[in-house]
């Protein structure tokens, strides 16, 4: 096969491709962090946030997942916050209430990623470990 025709292959079956080097993204360093208040609640008080916040560098998109998994590492709730939405300083979630099992304990995990070149990964996500407490009945 002559170079002609394998371009013309590539081109046809590759149209997306490019050959170009992309451009490198600008620096930047986000953090996120899971706001709870305390590590155990009863049921109906527990409630929670997310928040991402710009440590350094230019604006940039975030996309921002979270998710509680039980003692056994079994996912029992997903959370989107952000999904490529413009971040300039700060960005907090709405409240999230979940219903959860009393008596037991969870993991919630929160991680962001950003459009821009981060130059700290570690701080993109952030776990913190709850438990939901049960109700004991007294017995007459």
């Amino acid at each position: 096969m002559k170079p002609m025709p394998l371009i013309l292959v590539i081109l046809v079956f590759f149209p997306h491709a490019s050959f170009a080097q992309q451009p490198e993204q600008p620096a930047c360093d986000y953090k996120v962090e899971i706001l709870v208040d305390g590590n155990e609640f009863q049921k109906e008080d527990f409630k929670w946030r997310v928040r991402a916040t710009k440590i350094e560098g230019a604006p940039t998109n975030i996309t921002g997942t979270a998710e509680i998994k039980d003692y056994n590492g079994t996912n029992v709730k997903s959370y989107k916050p952000w999904n490529l939405d413009p971040i300039s300083m700060q960005k907090t979630s709405g409240e999230y209430t979940p219903n959860l099992k009393e008596g037991k304990e969870y993991e919630i995990i929160s991680r962001i990623y950003v459009g821009c070149g981060d130059t700290n990964m570690a701080d993109n996500i952030d776990i913190k470990n709850i438990k939901i407490k049960s109700e004991k009945k007294e017995e007459w």
